[in-house]
């Protein structure tokens, strides 16, 4: 008996590291498979490494293992670490309304396993997923939700187009480009965060979302504008903390005669005031680095435009047809690169005779012989800011 007790004693250390150490202090402890456990403390979640390390505090509604050292962190929003506590870039998890499994197309990755069970369905790749590719999960009309790991840097054209189930998404922080209709006629979308990370949007990306929160009469996809829903009203102030105006948002509105835009707008989409036949001025904030092709074409009633000092890209046809525009105020002193199409631009074609575009005096030779604007050197006339 004493040498049984000397063995047992002997064998202690390597069953308590086979075991991994019992967490203590919580109400509750749930033993993985791979040794880490799941633990509960006033009604929150935790996760203990086998060490006694703590991977994840107790502050989550729920923790799931949904494979060999990845784990779903379940509170407001969704989120899979690893075994270090990492964010895990080869998982994603989604929902789907009937259960079934998602499988998306046009990835960077390969699919090692695509599951769905108690309510979950996860996707296993072989290595971290950089790219949604474009129409990745095209007309997934089952698709309710989706976590999109966070070293993804783009989404593609139309990823997600036609989830007509899908109701909210948040963006990781990761991603910088959002390309062409990629969320457009998810009709049951409510809300999506963009973070600041995001500098570059595709045209059209929410349209035919019609389940966007409206305010004062503009329909918003977080800090996008996705478009003016009452188009007869004669003036709007978008919401201060908006980045991007959208493709579309106020064309036609042929009653708007004034638009106030924030000093947090980086962008403004193609066509987004195309045709506002009685806006009359317009002058564009120091937050605004692009201008979209024909952003501002067929304002047949604009007169002068200030164009600030912060726009470093104008695209082809961005005041094309204003017929009555006379002044033009472009502050940068570095010429804005011309966006052209097939080699045409066109920006300040068709406008009122006699127009004139005036620049920093020190920039005016510069102006004249940079691609495109020389196509309007008689017109191009220095300007002491």
């Amino acid at each position: 008996m004493k040498r049984l007790f000397v063995l047992l004693f002997a064998l202690l250390p390597m069953l308590v590291s086979a075991q991994g150490v019992t967490p203590s202090g919580y109400d509750k402890v749930q033993r993985l498979s791979d040794g880490t456990a799941i633990v509960m403390l006033n009604g929150k979640y935790g996760l203990i490494a086998n060490t006694g390390e703590v991977i994840a505090p107790p502050e989550y509604k729920n923790i799931k293992q949904v494979a060999n050292g990845r784990y779903l962190l379940i509170s407001n929003e969704l989120s899979v670490i690893d075994s270090k506590g990492n964010p895990a870039h080869d998982v994603m998890i989604y929902t789907s309304s009937n259960g079934d499994v998602i499988t998306p197309n046009y990835l960077d990755v390969s699919i090692l396993s695509n599951t769905y069970s108690s309510g979950l369905g996860v996707i296993i790749f072989d290595r971290p997923i950089t790219s949604i590719g474009g129409g990745a999960f095209w007309d997934c009309t089952s698709l309710t939700s989706v976590t999109i790991p966070s070293s993804v840097t783009s989404i593609g054209y139309e990823t997600f187009r036609g989830c007509t189930s899908l109701t909210n998404v948040t963006i990781p922080n990761s991603v910088t480009l959002i390309g062409s209709w990629a969320f457009s006629f998810c009709t049951s979308l409510k809300s999506i965060t963009i973070p600041n990370s995001v500098i570059g949007v595709g045209d059209n990306v929410f349209n035919g979302c019609t389940s966007l929160p409206v305010i004062d009469g503009m329909r918003y996809a977080g800090t996008y504008l996705v478009e003016a829903v009452d188009k007869t009203r004669t003036s709007y102030t978008i919401k201060p903390g908006t980045r991007f105006i959208g493709s579309k948002a106020f064309e036609d509105c042929s009653s708007l005669t004034s638009i106030t835009i924030p000093n947090s707008v980086t962008e403004i989409g193609d066509y987004a005031f195309s045709r506002c036949a009685s806006l009359t001025s317009i002058t564009i904030p120091n937050s605004v680095t692009k201008i979209i092709y024909s952003a501002f074409s067929g304002c047949t009633s604009l007169r002068s435009v200030i164009i600030s000092n912060s726009v470093t890209e104008i695209g082809w046809n961005a005041f094309y047809g204003c017929t009555s525009l006379k002044e033009v105020y472009c502050k940068a002193k570095t010429p804005p690169t011309a966006a052209a199409d097939e080699g045409d631009w066109s920006a300040f074609s068709d406008n009122a005779s006699g127009r004139k575009i005036y620049v920093p005096r020190a920039s005016v030779e510069a102006y004249k012989q940079a691609d495109y604007w020389k196509d309007y050197a008689s017109d191009i006339v220095g300007y002491d800011f």
